[in-house]
């Protein structure tokens, strides 16, 4: 038997570029792209998520939770790197 034809690929699509939905939204903490529905289970997660990934501090370079480094910052006395 002959397989069935393939699907045009779709015109919007373009090289290097994300292929969007027509009723998606993106995510306002990891860009992803999501439908209205799915982004109200994905929010949550999300968060929790990027709270516990650890960033160097600007400052002093040690290593902080993503969720805390406001609050570190207001505390370091570290000199402002130039």
């Amino acid at each position: 038997p002959a397989l069935p034809p393939r699907p045009a690929p779709d015109a919007r699509v373009t090289p290097g570029r994300p292929q969007t939905m027509p009723n998606d939204v993106g995510c306002p903490i990891c860009g992803k792209r999501y439908f209205p529905h799915s982004l109200k289970i994905h929010l949550p997660q999300c968060q929790r998520k990027w709270a516990s990934v650890e960033v160097p501090c600007p400052r002093c370079d040690k290593p902080v939770l993503q969720g805390e480094l406001e609050e570190h910052l207001e505390k370091c006395r570290a000199p402002r790197k130039a």
